[in-house]
């Protein structure tokens, strides 16, 4: 998903709450509002977490409605909603959850998406393109930058 407009965004995030809100109170706690960020791909430290809670808690009850929620992330710029879901996809293809992807998860990735199977030679040229410190092992920030090159926006 691109998230070319902000209705493709809205649509993805009353998903993610409803999906977050594990006691169906309509609301989300602080502990189903960071599963909720953690599981969409997006990254923030704790401080942030606690911060970012209570400024979408407008009216200050401990809990987030989806109006509160909505409203505060549809301010998001599209490129953070972009980034999260290829954060997500990147943890995804980390298998052995090494914090990186190395040839093998690369080969299944490609694999599982497209049905077809890198050779050698396919291989090694993606990890040419990718792996930029040429360590064997593609790292979020490689591909972020991989990313920000064919689309030309920043990642």
């Amino acid at each position: 998903m691109s998230f070319e407009s902000i209705e493709e965004v809205q649509d993805v995030l009353l998903n993610l709450f409803i999906k977050s809100d594990t006691d169906m109170n309509g609301r989300l706690d602080s502990d189903e509002f960071k599963a909720m960020l953690m599981k969409g791909g997006y990254t923030y430290s704790e401080a942030q977490l606690k911060e970012n809670f209570t400024s979408l808690d407008l009216d200050n009850d401990n809990l987030i409605s989806l109006d509160e929620f909505l409203q505060a992330m549809t301010g998001v710029p599209l490129i953070d909603h972009r980034r999260a879901v290829w954060r997500k996809a990147f943890t995804a293809w980390d298998v052995n959850q090494t914090g990186d992807i190395d040839k093998d998860e690369l080969k299944q990735v490609f694999s599982d998406v497209t049905g077809r199977e890198l050779d050698e030679d396919e291989l090694a040229a993606a990890f040419r393109h990718l792996d930029k410190d040429n360590n064997g092992k593609i790292v979020w920030e490689e591909l972020a930058s991989y990313l920000a090159s064919l689309t030309k926006r920043p990642f």
